[in-house]
């Protein structure tokens, strides 16, 4: 049987199929060494007095009695750099962990009995321009399973978008190039002296005295280096991502799925589609509050770059939370109606009440392939959603607010 594997789309990680994920953790902490000793090779580390994460979140928020400080961003000071690029660095273990556990799917799906091929596959207008059409009639005229057919061409997929990793590592070199310049034209950091301050002119202040500015050379290409590998992330992220949600879309114009009443992975069958989407959820909850941390680093001042970003994440987002859920709305209502219907059909040579408790189980089963812990699936969809779309609007408030 075929499997589904995302880790050529990465060439260098596909040796790493096999490694734990949580060894990857580790590039945490060296990166935060390595950040720190170029800090002090460029002078620019300062010191614990400079470390005020709260006093410039109170005035990031517009609080009335900040107190005031002289404009200077050393890397102690700057906590919000400090979090991106922690990010990135998770980031890291929670895309390798992803992909294990993707590749890990359909053989699990297809052991627990969830997926039975359909009569005839449902195939409409959307598939069609999705190209899932096209795979299925190479299915038909071929002796293999539907799933074998679809995880070859989703395999194929990667596999070229492998072939065009220089692509995208020029694409995110350009991405954190446009970043950098940005920053050196219009400054950062407006939002953390409040008001009475002239925007821009803060804002140039501040870059000027930032440890990762363009007279800090060392500092400067770490960091433009690891933004760009975090943009790179994204990239190849999203692209798995898509290119999964393309399967599923696949799979269920082809399968119906069923439940497991008897599996005792606590969600009849579906556990490794809830393995994959915590690390969805998890991946986007750090994904959405970079973003956000990002946005008041780059200020007001620079809203084009703050505009494409949100414009990025409004695009992807409901791509990789409203896909799936499309996908899997109604499989507990189809599952057991099918599930009664064939309990129904064994009833002669059986007693009643053997027959009625079986339908009760049924009735009573209820998998949630898209919740990975208990009475999170929605609320954490709309947190991930308000997060950064809410820091928005404090830029563009602050923004308009300096103008006057």
């Amino acid at each position: 049987m075929a499997t589904f594997d995302p880790f050529p789309i990465v060439p260098i990680s596909r040796r790493s199929k096999t490694w734990h994920s949580a060894w990857l953790l580790g590039v945490w902490p060296i990166t935060i060494m390595f950040l720190v000793f170029t800090a002090r090779f460029e002078d620019v580390i300062g010191s614990r007095r400079d470390f005020m994460p709260f006093r410039d979140t109170k005035a990031a928020l517009g609080a009335p009695d900040v107190t005031h400080v002289s404009v200077g961003f050393p890397l102690a000071r700057d906590f919000t750099s400090i979090y991106l690029i922690s990010v990135i660095c998770l980031t890291v273990a929670i895309t390798h962990s992803q992909w294990r556990r993707m590749s890990e799917v359909p053989a699990a799906l297809t052991s627990a009995g969830v997926l039975r091929v359909r009569d005839q596959a449902r195939l409409g207008p959307e598939q069609g321009i999705l190209g899932i059409r096209r795979t299925i009639r190479k299915h038909k005229a071929s002796q293999e399973l539907p799933i074998d057919t679809l995880l070859q061409a989703a395999n194929r997929r990667i596999l070229k978008m492998g072939r065009l990793t220089p692509a995208l590592v020029i694409i995110a070199f350009l991405g954190s190039l446009a970043v950098a310049l940005g920053q050196k034209r219009n400054g950062i950091y407006s939002a953390f002296y409040g008001e009475g301050n002239p925007a821009s002119t803060v804002a140039l202040s501040a870059y000027d005295s930032w440890w990762a500015n363009f007279d800090h050379p060392a500092t400067f290409a770490l960091y433009y280096v690891l933004l760009a590998v975090g943009i790179y992330l994204v990239l190849v992220q999203n692209t798995v991502g898509l290119i999964a949600i393309w399967t599923i879309l696949g799979l269920n114009a082809t399968y119906e799925f069923h439940l497991d009443y008897t599996n005792a992975d606590g969600n009849f069958g579906w556990s490794s589609v809830s393995s994959v989407y915590r690390t969805v959820l998890s991946s986007l909850a750090l994904q959405g509050s970079a973003l956000g941390f990002t946005m008041i680093a780059l200020g007001g001042e620079n809203w084009p770059w703050v505009a494409s970003m949100i414009a990025v994440w409004c695009v992807m987002l409901p791509a990789t939370t409203v896909g799936p859920l499309v996908v899997f709305r109604g499989l507990n209502r189809s599952a057991r109606a099918k599930a009664i219907q064939e309990i129904s059909s064994t009833w002669p040579g059986r007693s009643r009440a053997e027959v009625a408790a079986e339908i009760d189980q049924v009735r009573r089963a209820k998998a949630h392939p898209l919740r990975p812990w208990p009475g999170l699936q929605f609320s954490a969809f709309f947190l991930l959603i308000l997060w950064p779309l809410v820091l928005t609007l404090i830029q563009v408030y602050f923004s308009v607010r300096g103008t006057k």
